[in-house]
């Protein structure tokens, strides 16, 4: 697997738990059962620039998490096809709209917690517009996610959550370069 350079998935176990006090005891407790992880991951789902359909690849895999039956769904990035000046506002908005329409209500309906991290073609620091509509699309869907979340200050390009004991945080590499100027 190629780990593309504007994106990181980190995976921490925390077998010395988590400061309890900050977040609801009932959901920390529930994702922190010791029992096997059981993980997809999926990355580069988009198409070329611009476009607002999937391959039949993709829907075909969408089609079959069901029978994979994964504790957790991780998406590497690039959900949807941005980095380009020329999209307009209403082409991002489709774009995303596409990708929620093949993707992600599909596995929201199987209750399956989706993590995903954002890639370059998703909101990269060049490419204001985009970033806010990738920031719009995830805050207004972030309880599609399933996600049991420790941290959401700075959602969608830092943020963490735990799954099965697991301790995840996902961050926008490029963002995280910004930060520590």
């Amino acid at each position: 697997m190629q780990l593309k350079s504007t994106c990181l998935l980190v995976l921490l176990c925390i077998s010395f738990g988590l400061p309890k006090s900050v977040f609801a005891q009932d959901l920390i407790s529930a994702a922190q059962k010791n029992k096997n992880l059981k993980i997809l991951l999926i990355s580069d789902l988009n198409d070329n620039y611009g476009s607002v359909t999937y391959s039949k690849e993709v829907a075909e895999t969408v089609a079959k998490i069901k029978a994979l039956k994964p504790d957790l769904i991780l998406c590497a990035g690039d959900m949807v096809a941005g980095q380009k000046q020329s999209l307009t506002p209403e082409q991002i908005h489709a774009m995303w709209q596409g990708f929620d329409e093949t993707v992600m209500l599909p596995i929201a309906r199987l209750n399956i917690p989706f993590a995903f991290t954002i890639g370059n073609h998703d909101a990269s620091p060049n490419f204001l517009k985009e970033r806010q509509a990738a920031s719009t699309y995830w805050n207004n869907n972030k309880s599609k996610t399933g996600l049991t979340i420790v941290d959401d200050a700075h959602y969608p390009y830092f943020f963490s959550y735990i799954k099965n004991n697991v301790f995840i945080i996902s961050w926008m590499l490029h963002l995280l370069k910004l930060l520590m100027k």
